[in-house]
């Protein structure tokens, strides 16, 4: 429930900040910029995560006849909600500060992107720990 509940304002932020880039004056600005970079992928790869997620916390219990462990699954939720908004929103804030998305700067988003696996380990201790009970 915790992914489904999350989905829906990191779908609102998506698609709130894709409205300026219907604007000429804003796009022409933001164009080519972080701001791109991160409104695309928080409003597609996050939403579509989310999603994905929750269908498999809720179906693996009708498919399986076990329900997946709740600890475990509160695990999973926080890190990766907190590092998809560790790693996307900034990037709103670089775009607007006209960071350019054509050349690699080394902004650090090979470190936040190493920490998502932190939530990802939380579903992978939940699956053998709920194929045991």
């Amino acid at each position: 429930m915790l992914f489904t509940i999350a989905f829906l304002p990191m779908f609102g932020i998506g698609g709130l900040t894709g409205i300026p880039l219907a604007f000429n004056s804003a796009d022409l600005y933001l164009h080519d910029t972080y701001y791109i970079i991160g409104a695309f992928p928080l409003h597609r790869s996050a939403w579509h995560n989310l999603r994905l997620f929750a269908g498999i916390y809720y179906w693996f219990p009708k498919a399986t006849g076990r329900k997946m462990s709740d600890f475990w699954g509160k695990v999973h939720f926080w890190p990766t909600l907190i590092c998809m908004n560790a790693i996307f929103l900034p990037m709103f804030l670089q775009g607007m500060r006209d960071a350019s998305a054509l050349v690699d700067g080394g902004q650090g988003w090979t470190l936040a992107n190493a920490h998502t696996v932190w939530g990802l380990t939380g579903f992978e201790w939940n699956k053998p720990i709920s194929w045991q009970r």
